[in-house]
């Protein structure tokens, strides 16, 4: 099995210049899944779920499972596109030859012709902010394949839809600020790692075997920018995907002012 990088940039980039019943989740894909979200304040931007679940292979009483749940913005087709395919992009592939997907139905076909019956893949644009001047979501991927666990990854898109712009971490510093941005997510690392005590025996053993690295994958949320990284990334599987909070009061000289105060 092989598992595809989001080209969540390239997807972005392409898109905006052109304009059934089954077998329920299984328990441990359900514990796994995002916990349902409150919008945050503001001119609501008003999307729609569109959540399909099918059935693949079965052997005896286990079958694949496939669920896919997109968000549709019904005044922006453009941004909700990018979305479907910016999520289809994540998804698992199951030979040794490259599969993309144009549609939801176009995936479903490929899983339930080659994914095995242990299977439980979720895809899911998970919407954390929907207002007027922002939209943020989340997109997330998780795949069981049998074993211990499953594994999840995640990416976020900022979306401003007065202006129809998709905005990345990069469009957001100030230039030259990168690595102010570098030095605050490197603090914000290091008080993450005081909250974990227990967990690590060794801190600076800890640091030597997972070392600190940026990451781009950005989330405007009311309290701060939100950062993720993925499993394994700066820490063994087991820490899950560390994210910290940074408050826009320490990005006042690295983020753009219009980020801060949309962010707001």
């Amino acid at each position: 099995m092989k598992f595809k990088q989001s080209m969540l940039s390239l997807a972005v980039a392409g898109l905006l210049t052109a304009g059934v019943g089954g077998l329920a989740v299984s328990p441990l894909v359900a514990q796994t899944l995002p916990a349902p979200v409150t919008l945050s304040s503001g001119n609501p931007l008003p999307f729609s779920e569109v959540n399909q679940v099918m059935t693949g292979q079965c052997v005896k009483d286990m079958c694949a499972n496939l669920n896919v749940r997109t968000a549709e913005f019904a005044d922006h087709p453009g941004f909700s596109k990018l979305l479907t395919r910016s999520l289809l992009s994540m998804a698992a592939t199951y030979t040794d030859k490259p599969a993309t997907f144009a549609s939801v139905q176009e995936l479903i076909s490929y899983f339930v012709a080659n994914a095995t019956p242990q299977t439980s893949e979720y895809l899911q644009a998970n919407v954390l902010r929907s207002e007027s001047d922002l939209v943020v979501v989340e997109l997330v991927h998780y795949i069981f394949s049998g074993g211990a666990h499953g594994e999840t990854t995640s990416q976020y898109v900022n979306w401003l839809p007065q202006n129809n712009q998709v905005a990345t971490l990069e469009t957001m510093l100030q230039p030259g600020a990168r690595p102010a941005f570098e030095t605050v997510l490197r603090e914000e690392y290091v008080a993450w790692l005081d909250t974990q005590g227990n967990a690590i025996d060794d801190p600076v053993t800890f640091q030597q075997t997972w070392p600190f690295k940026p990451t781009d994958n950005v989330a405007l949320m009311p309290d701060g920018v939100k950062v993720t990284y993925e499993r394994y990334a700066i820490a063994p599987g087991s820490f899950g995907q560390p994210s910290f909070v940074i408050p826009y009061s320490r990005l006042n000289h690295v983020l753009k002012p219009e980020y801060i105060q949309v962010g707001l």
